[in-house]
């Protein structure tokens, strides 16, 4: 058990870090202000973001 609850520890330092960097991303991709308008979180504005990119 003392195993299972190290792992689902790094896993949730893995995902706030990677949380950080997408937030990162969107805002010098100017999402941020599409995400204030929509009222939403990042995910909906990437991928929308990522379905209009080439």
């Amino acid at each position: 058990m003392a195993d299972l609850s190290l792992d689902q520890a790094e896993t949730g330092r893995g995902a706030a870090a990677l949380a950080g960097e997408l937030e990162q991303v969107a805002r010098w991709q100017g999402l941020d202000v599409v995400v204030v308008k929509e009222k939403g979180g990042l995910a909906p504005a990437l991928r929308a973001a990522l379905e209009a990119s080439p």
